[in-house]
């Protein structure tokens, strides 16, 4: 797909209260772009507005990752997407070692290469400054923020091979159990053990079904 769409981007926008979200953002990844939506309580001219001033002026595209020569595998997306003003790049992978020179991200802006060094940090801190509400914990948020990538990634894959039942697959339903994530092939089951069902026969409860903002349950919902 890369190399058939070369230079070019493909930017996708979604209108209304149930935009089909899987298919606006798969455009825009697999092309390189961006996605934005305007529901239905939104301006839609403002919102336009903002989406093609961003999109006109990518902040840093043809993003490289120099690792500074860590040992780095299964980092995921395999593909950096161009930087956009107010919408960040998150790039996970598992690393040994440590870098022997400056991590390094290097890309281009207004026809120049830039480059700009990163620095490494053994531990990210797991509290919050004084007086801060928020406590990070490195050592359990990173882990699962791979995974849902690692996911992600191998989903895609499926879908462009039509491959459902070989090694990715497996791959998929691994990296979900070990991580307790929900995926495609992958669900959880609850079980409720604290009280036993009266009678002998099953129960029917009914359940309410939401429907997007705008449209109505009556036309929507078929009952039976």
């Amino acid at each position: 797909m890369a190399q058939a769409r070369g230079d070019i981007r493909f930017f996708a926008f979604g209108v209304g209260s149930a935009p089909n979200r899987y298919l606006i953002d798969g455009v825009a990844k697999a092309g390189a772009g961006a996605a934005a939506y305007v529901g239905l309580n939104d301006d839609p001219s403002q919102a336009t507005a903002q989406y093609l001033e961003r999109i006109s002026h990518p902040a840093l595209t043809d993003l490289a990752i120099d690792y500074g020569g860590m040992q780095v595998f299964e980092v995921y997306p395999n593909r950096v997407a161009d930087l956009y003003l107010g919408r960040p790049i998150i790039v996970t992978g598992r690393c040994q070692g440590r870098p022997s020179r400056p991590i390094t991200v290097t890309g281009r802006a207004g026809g120049q290469v830039l480059s700009f060094p990163v620095a490494a940090v053994d531990d990210l801190p797991a509290h919050a400054p004084a007086g801060g509400a928020w406590r990070l914990d490195a050592t359990q948020a990173l882990p699962p923020l791979w995974a849902r990538l690692k996911i992600a990634e191998l989903c895609d894959q499926i879908a462009s091979t039509g491959d459902q039942g070989g090694e990715l697959l497996e791959q998929v339903k691994a990296a979900a159990i070990e991580y307790g994530l929900l995926s495609d092939f992958t669900a959880f089951v609850a079980v409720d053990a604290s009280r036993r069902t009266q009678g002998h026969t099953g129960t029917t409860v009914n359940v309410p079904v939401p429907v997007p903002e705008g449209t109505r349950y009556d036309t929507t919902v078929q009952e039976k």
